[in-house]
């Protein structure tokens, strides 16, 4: 009779045990818009959950859902609502709400996608955490993608503001259409997805507000005759790394600590594999005789001051949400000249 007793507690103690340990394991459901095969996917969003696990000492799970739950506008509303844990939200497609965290998008210096990424974070921090209509979401981190380039895809050049007018371009919608629009009268705004179309049958002269790896990734390498580097002209896009506001709450405060420790500037930091990726690209591009070159010093000068008027009213805009829009600008780019160690 001990015998059996004793084994009928061995066996409780048992599944108390297993019940407890999964009881413990939290999984997190991650919803985004790229690919497995996308370098952001694979080589910083992968990592990054493991290493929440291995940090939480798998007490936390991220699962990546087979798809994007939501379209590109509605990352944001789709975590506040519960239907993913997690997303990545692109500020510029919800300007109503997240204008303050579009600095980025005006044309100016950029040294690398971790130095603005990180940089990024550290104004969201330090500036504009308060500002934000966030309140059922926690930002966990903020990053960038490489800048953008401009593109040309038949023999026209473009080496004088002349050389723009007439020019056929296609541009994103948003400040890229309306910047480029300062400059032609010939933009094709448009969603990135859509320049395949408009590339490939010839109806523009040039491209723009595209990294170099989405190039390949549009499949628009096989008619694109040249990049230039838009220098300090060059523009980016902030990106939101959210987690449902309701769902950290229901973290205990070693899972929270976990996933801060390797979010902030830790996860923004991770998209130094971007700029690899980006230097991989540009060197094949050159191999395979696509002219590489950048826009003349006195050009770029021509373009920033034609386009100025974009950051001009930015700053207006984000004062009535008691944001120092001058100030944010002075701090984004005085980070971004120290942590790349250039002079100011």
């Amino acid at each position: 009779m001990k015998m059996r007793h004793s084994a009928f507690l061995s066996g409780l103690a048992l599944v108390v045990g297993l019940a407890g340990s999964a009881q413990a394991e939290t999984k997190l459901l991650f919803s985004t818009l790229f690919p497995p095969s996308h370098t952001l996917y694979a080589d910083v969003l992968v990592p990054w959950a493991d290493a929440v696990k291995e940090e939480s000492g798998g007490s936390v799970e991220i699962e990546f859902a087979p798809s994007s739950l939501a379209p590109p506008p509605e990352q944001l509303s789709m975590v506040e609502n519960g239907i993913a844990d997690i997303a990545i939200q692109y500020t510029g497609l919800l300007p109503n709400r997240l204008t303050g965290l579009t600095f980025t998008e005006f044309p100016g210096p950029n040294y690398s996608t971790e130095v603005t990424s990180v940089a990024i974070w550290h104004v969201y921090d330090e500036m504009l955490r308060d500002k934000m209509d966030l309140r059922r979401a926690k930002v966990l981190s903020t990053f960038s993608f490489p800048k953008t380039w401009f593109w040309t895809i038949n023999d026209k050049t473009f080496e004088t503001l002349e050389d723009f007018k007439g020019a056929r371009l296609a541009t994103v919608t948003g400040n890229a259409a309306t910047a480029w629009g300062a400059v032609s009268d010939g933009v094709v705004a448009g969603p990135a997805f859509r320049y395949f179309e408009i590339v490939s049958k010839g109806i523009v002269d040039a491209y723009t507000t595209i990294t170099p790896i989405d190039v390949p990734g549009f499949n628009l390498e096989t008619y694109t005759k040249s990049g230039i580097d838009l220098g300090d002209i060059a523009t980016t896009g902030t990106f939101i790394l959210i987690i449902s506001d309701r769902k950290w709450r229901s973290l205990t405060e070693d899972q929270r600590a976990a996933i801060e420790n390797v979010s902030g500037e830790a996860f923004a930091r991770r998209t130094r594999v971007l700029d690899e990726k980006v230097a991989e690209t540009l060197a094949r591009f050159e191999a395979q005789g696509m002219s590489l070159s950048e826009f003349s010093p006195e050009l770029q000068a021509q373009l920033k001051e034609k386009m100025g008027f974009i950051e001009e009213a930015w700053i207006a805009s984000v004062s009535e949400m008691d944001i120092d829009g001058a100030a944010v600008l002075e701090r984004f780019h005085a980070l971004e000249a120290d942590l790349s160690g250039a002079a100011k």
